[in-house]
């Protein structure tokens, strides 16, 4: 095939947005809907992808055990593979306060509407968008950056990129390096060791 010889140019990647728990207090303080706090606030501390959100169902979810299973028979992972979260004491609480008082099957949806009607990503991300165009935070900002966020935190107070990588479910730890520009606070007390050495000629 001579399109393989054919090398398309490389453009460079824009650095993922993030936000911080304070910004995403901001947020919320914009959101009317207690439904919505709980999926923006659900998605800062589990990292999951908004498709994985609103297909979540409840017989993924072991509030007994702490974990939550990402994907199953009717939901494809983008990576094709099943992977598991623990549930941190936030998503715990926010699950906690979701439990229907009947649940008539298993197969009913975490996030949803009356009678089990789930949320549309699109309707998820423009209310996320519309309540920060209401704060001063980077306009930049949108849904995906709450899985961004995840990943930042994590890596900042010490998380391994390995467990972030199987956290976020990517299929390389390539794809989960994007994140490593992010601990400038960590690289500054790093390329700081090179003050207490004797300086000599250069």
């Amino acid at each position: 095939n001579p399109f393989n010889k054919i090398k398309l140019p490389r453009f460079q990647k824009n650095k993922p947005q993030f936000i911080n728990q304070g910004d995403l207090d901001i947020i919320l303080s914009h959101v009317t809907s207690d439904q919505l706090k709980g999926i923006y606030q659900f998605a800062f501390f589990t990292g999951m992808r908004l498709s994985e959100i609103v297909n979540l169902k409840w017989n993924n979810v072991n509030l007994s055990e702490r974990i939550i299973q990402v994907g199953d028979e009717d939901f494809d992972t983008k990576g094709k593979k099943i992977r598991m979260i623990p549930i941190c004491d936030q998503v715990f609480n926010i699950l906690a306060g979701r439990v229907p008082r009947i649940m008539k099957t298993k197969n009913h949806f975490v996030f949803a509407k009356e009678s089990n009607y789930r949320y549309t990503g699109d309707y998820i991300s423009k209310s996320f968008k519309r309540a920060l165009r209401k704060t001063e935070l980077n306009k930049d900002i949108h849904f995906h950056s709450l899985r961004h966020s995840f990943a930042s935190t994590l890596l900042k107070n010490g998380a391994s990129i390995y467990s972030i990588k199987e956290l976020l479910g990517h299929s390389s730890i390539a794809v989960t390096e994007i994140y490593s520009h992010l601990t400038m606070d960590s690289l500054r007390v790093d390329i700081g060791k090179f003050n207490h050495l004797t300086s000599g000629a250069v």
